[in-house]
């Protein structure tokens, strides 16, 4: 498997993961807001492509409603072809476009209703030599999940825990007491790396949930 970082212009644009194997799946897509004209699907699929090797795109996943992961996800999707999977308990606000759970009202980015599949706790995306199995984590969200590869213990976390904090809880969906549970459940998972959604890579998974536990005093 290799984890490739996908670059975009937009500063509040989530960080977008392509993952590759003997699948390939895009993890997040930012808001798919540019500036200056440029198309987003262009910018974002050159660079995914320079990867892919002229192999497709088999899934993209969401890790949660919010538009700066979600906003690029329609244009994508038709460009490959391919399926998008969000957490059951986020499907919703996605797939009619509620302006207000994904918070793209607030930012002032227009969303449509998104034709995407709902995926519970268990779920494994299998892409070959790696498998990487949904775990629900509400808190940031009420439908957040992460996705760990049961081979290499990599965590892809959205916005659940970052390298240095936690995802915020006073969005719509939100519930601190949610994001505590979620943050003893990862804690109990054999975590080497964490992939955010947001700054920069936690090169040491107990260290990276151990500090998110403190800021919410369970530890």
């Amino acid at each position: 498997m290799a984890i490739f970082p996908i670059p975009t212009e937009n500063p509040i644009d989530s960080n977008i993961w392509l993952i590759t194997g003997s699948e390939n799946i895009l993890i997040d897509t930012g808001t798919g807001e540019t500036s200056g004209g440029t198309d987003y699907v262009a910018m974002v699929s050159w660079t995914i492509d320079s990867h892919l090797d002229g192999r497709g795109l088999s899934a993209i996943v969401l890790t949660h409603c919010h538009i700066d992961h979600v906003g690029g996800a329609a244009g994508l999707k038709e460009h490959y072809g391919c399926p998008v999977y969000i957490g059951a308990n986020d499907y919703d606000a996605v797939s009619t476009g509620d302006s207000y759970y994904t918070v793209s009202g607030m930012f002032r980015i227009p969303f449509c209703p998104l034709d995407c599949i709902p995926v519970d706790e268990g779920h494994v995306f299998d892409i070959g030599e790696h498998r990487l199995r949904v775990i629900d984590t509400p808190g940031h969200t009420a439908g957040g999940i992460c996705l760990f590869d049961e081979i290499t213990g990599a965590l892809f976390s959205g916005d659940t825990v970052f390298a240095n904090g936690i995802g915020r809880t006073d969005l719509p969906g939100g519930s601190l007491q949610e994001m505590v549970q979620s943050l003893v459940k990862l804690s109990n998972v054999n975590i080497t790396t964490v992939y955010p959604g947001h700054g920069p890579v936690g090169y040491d998974g107990k260290e990276t949930l151990d500090y998110a536990l403190r800021m919410v005093g369970n530890r």
